[in-house]
Parts: C-alpha cells; sequence; structure tokens
C-alpha cells in the first residue's frame, strides 16, 4: 500500500533526522522551540504511534507475526538436534573448567 510506504518513509525520516543525521545531543530547532535528547523523544513518540495507526501499519505487523509464527512454530518442533560424535565430546571436556588449581 502506498500509505504504508509513505508512513514508514516518514517515520525513517523524521528518527533519522532527529538522532543520526544531527547529533542527539544537539539540541533541534522547531517552531522557535529548542528542542533537546528528552524533548524530541517526547515528540517523536507520540508520532511514531499516530502515524503507526493512522497509516495501517498495526493491520500489516500483525498479519507479518502471525505468518512468521505460523512458519516457524512447525519448524522448530520438526526440528531434530544433531547428535554430538566423539570430537564434539572431547571438545566439550575442554571447555568444562579444571578442578586442578594451579601452583
Amino acid at each position: 500500500s502506498p500509505l504504508l510506504l509513505a508512513g514508514m518513509l516518514l517515520l525513517m525520516g523524521a528518527w533519522l533526522y532527529a538522532f543520526i543525521f544531527t547529533s542527539p545531543d544537539t539540541a533541534l530547532q522547531l517552531a522557535g522551540l529548542s528542542m533537546r535528547r528528552r524533548e524530541k523523544l517526547l515528540v517523536l513518540v507520540p508520532f511514531s504511534v499516530l502515524v503507526v495507526t493512522l497509516t495501517g501499519m498495526i493491520n500489516s505487523l500483525l498479519y507479518v507475526l502471525c505468518l512468521s509464527t505460523m512458519v516457524s512454530l512447525p519448524h522448530a518442533s520438526f526440528h531434530v538436534p544433531a547428535e554430538y560424535d566423539a570430537l564434539d565430546q572431547l571438545e566439550l571436556q575442554g571447555l568444562e573448567p579444571s578442578l586442578v588449581e594451579p601452583m
């Protein structure tokens, strides 16, 4: 959806401009107000929530979450872990802490 893409680009641009392109500690001048790091966060978090709800990003995120869950749970349940062989056992023994104290 073009609205979803525009919202994602708007959010990405706002966060990048506030914290990456300008130093996070540099005060940002907006409408005659000087915003430091804390004020930037207090403005960007509600702005992000507003953009996410208005552009329908919540539906897309829930769809991706459900779809990835439907793919990963069967994979995890049918996965068979590899068996250890003799070399793996020797390697694991070498990683165990020794009981002999150094002199």
